[in-house]
């Protein structure tokens, strides 16, 4: 199945970044809740590639309508990452998400390209 890559990043060091805000677009201003003629979003796949020559580590959280960081939200925490070497998460059953969660990323040595590829469908 081909998807569609969603967001890409390179997150600075140490920094929890936003990478993706699921916000779908439809043809009305104002987006209605899911199940009320609004979409839905299934993450599908992540990949994290250390262009750096050194190892490093990383984390992945995914903050429910944007909240403020809280451990609970952690997909993934302090994972290491070999030098020049490619972590690849694929949800075979999907996390799904609602406009306005928010996928978050840290990278320890701020050299790491972040990829999301999801699924959006209409509900």
């Amino acid at each position: 199945m081909d998807l569609p890559l969603l967001a890409q990043a390179t997150p600075a060091a140490n920094v929890l970044t936003d990478v993706l805000t699921f916000a779908p677009h439809t043809q009305n201003a104002v987006f209605p809740a899911a199940g009320a003629g609004g979409q839905l979003g299934t993450l599908r796949s992540l990949v994290l590639c250390n262009r750096d020559d050194d190892d490093t580590t990383f984390r992945v959280a995914l903050a429910l309508q944007g909240a403020a960081d809280t451990p609970a939200q952690y997909l993934y925490y302090d994972v290491p990452l070999a030098g020049n070497d490619t972590f690849l998460a694929e949800f075979t059953t999907g996390i799904r998400i609602r406009r306005g969660d928010v996928l978050r990323v840290l990278t320890a040595n701020g050299m790491c390209s972040v990829l999301v590829a999801a699924t959006v469908e209409d509900v």
